[in-house]
Order: C-alpha cells, then structure tokens, then sequence
C-alpha cells in the first residue's frame, strides 16, 4: 500500500462514436485501482476538460489516434502530450500512468 496519492485520470471523448471506448478504458482503469472520471452527460470535448482540470492525466479519444489503436495521453501538470497505444495501455495501464518514474 503506498502511501502517496494516486494521480486522476480523466477519459475524455471527442465525439459520441467514442464514448463507448472512453467507457471501456475507463472500468478497465477503474479494475486496476486507479481513480478515473468520465463524463456521463454527453458534454463537448472543451466542457469534458474544464470538468478534468483537477485530474493528473487525461486520456483522449480521438478517432484518427484510434483508427490507429492510439489515444491521446497528456499530462496536465507538465502540458505534455503523448500518443500511446491501446494495448499498451490495456496491459499496463500503472507504468503507462506513472509517466514521470520513467
């Protein structure tokens, strides 16, 4: 058990077609233990981020990233972003989040 707090992530989706993904990613988040938010309510992508500002990492669904298996990672404290495969993140979603232990 450690002791320091677990970064949030927030599933954001650009459109409606990739909700259903941005809900997989997020039980399969929630699974691993790590807190995640996803909007119910249908909102746009802009709303979606006003909502994830206190979040550590949010994940974006994009179609053309996903056309390629990829999402959108970006870390909210640094701005950086990163496109990461799905099945990276499916398999290991802890060292996919734990961005700067690398």
């Amino acid at each position: 058990c450690s002791s320091d707090l677990q970064p949030r992530v927030s599933v954001l989706y650009i459109n409606d077609d990739m909700q259903k993904v941005a809900h997989s990613i997020t039980s399969l988040l929630r699974l691993n233990n790590i807190p995640t938010d996803i909007d119910l309510a249908g909102r746009n992508l802009k709303k979606q981020m006003d909502i994830a500002n206190t979040s550590r990492y949010t994940i974006i669904v994009g179609p053309q990233e996903l056309e390629q298996g990829n999402v959108v990672l970006k870390d909210m404290k640094t701005g950086i972003e990163a496109t990461i495969s799905l099945e990276k993140l499916t398999e290991d979603p802890k060292t996919i989040l734990n961005l700067e232990k690398h």
